[in-house]
């Protein structure tokens, strides 16, 4: 008798306690099943005595994930546009490319480049759709307007009429070249015996003769120049940027590099300069070659587009090795006025902050 109701009380005490697993493990499911979940496995086993064992299966993420776009309208003169987007968790983006994806508070940030094959001339409405690893999607509706600009302002998001092949263009952080933009006289700089690091640089045939009048000169003064970079392309730009991105971040590569349409060398008239004297160009301002240069570049229609203590204004740290090209008379007036070559431009080209 005595051993029967001990057996009773084991069983009873054993199917207790599997329902209190099978029970802990339902209410986990339900408390996390409304959830929008990164991809989490709960594939648990528990096993207590005797009992059945309790698995957990992998929860699915049914929720659409949140996306949220700097601006729902677009411009463009080919058939391609950047579309800054925040999201809440990681996507699969389809015909999506970006160019960087930062973590921004508790979102993701990037630069994603969307090809759209049917745009027409003027206003498009298009809708984008985003999706997670799940499959769940949200749509977006955007305006694209496909015009053949010259240039635009992505800050006040207004078409500028700058031409990329004026020498005096404005391009900043602000103003922007399109992707398909590029200098039709490009030429290789090998060709006119110009020193550079390796041979195949490119730059508009427009300034060859004055940058090989600056290298007979500093040669004649016993300085070493060489060409350090040159012309790049937007994709070229895209690399660059993307490079600082992931060596050291969105913060420290808005500093020293360009999105790719902001910079200069884009236009074929910028020049980053070095010297064989230094194996790293932040010490070029400190080399015969770098205070060479900073007194002479103006008269050979040169200046330098980031000088010491500007970077509030430019948005770019000091680059004592980055010359731009705006002919001799521009670069007189901008060497005697004292003005930052960027706040001159913006004045002759009547375009303001």
């Amino acid at each position: 008798m005595g051993k029967r109701f001990a057996g009773t009380i084991f069983v009873a005490i054993n199917f207790l306690v599997s329902c209190f697993v099978f029970l802990g493990s339902t209410f986990l499911f339900a408390k996390n099943s409304n959830k929008s979940l990164d991809f989490i496995n709960l594939s648990t086993e528990l096993s207590i005595s005797n009992s059945p064992q309790v698995r957990i299966k992998s929860l699915q993420d049914n929720i659409s994930p949140i996306v949220r776009l700097k601006s729902d309208t677009f411009r463009t003169s080919g058939s391609d546009i950047n579309i800054d987007v925040s999201v809440n968790e990681p996507l699969i983006t389809g015909d999506f490319t970006y160019f960087s994806l930062q973590a921004d508070g508790e979102a993701d940030r990037g630069l994603y480049k969307v090809t759209l094959n049917e745009l027409k001339e003027g206003e498009n409405e298009v809708e984008l759709a985003f999706y997670d690893r799940f499959g769940n999607s949200t749509k977006k509706n955007i305006t694209v307007e496909k015009r053949q600009i010259l240039g635009e302002s992505t800050i006040r998001g207004e078409v500028i009429w700058l031409d990329g092949d004026d020498i005096l263009a404005v391009i900043d952080k602000e103003f922007a070249l399109p992707s398909e933009y590029y200098p039709k006289d490009l030429v290789y700089i090998a060709e006119y015996s110009i020193p550079a690091v390796y041979g195949k640089f490119m730059l508009r045939e427009v300034i060859i003769q004055d940058l090989s009048q600056l290298f007979a000169d500093a040669n004649a003064a016993h300085v070493n120049l060489l060409v350090m970079s040159a012309y790049r392309s937007y994709d070229k730009q895209r690399s660059v940027y993307n490079t600082w991105l992931s060596a050291a971040g969105i913060t420290e590569a808005n500093r020293v590099a360009a999105l790719p349409g902001h910079s200069e060398h884009q236009l074929g008239t910028a020049i980053d300069f070095t010297t064989p004297e230094i194996g790293n160009s932040n010490y070029f301002d400190k080399t015969a070659a770098g205070k060479w240069l900073a007194e002479n570049a103006y008269k050979y229609g040169f200046v330098l587009s980031y000088p010491q203590g500007s970077e509030e204004i430019t948005g770019y740290r000091y680059e004592p090795w980055h010359y731009r090209y705006v002919g001799k008379d521009a670069a007189m007036d901008i060497h005697l006025s004292g003005k930052l070559p960027i706040v001159y431009l913006k004045e002759i080209n009547k375009v303001y902050n």
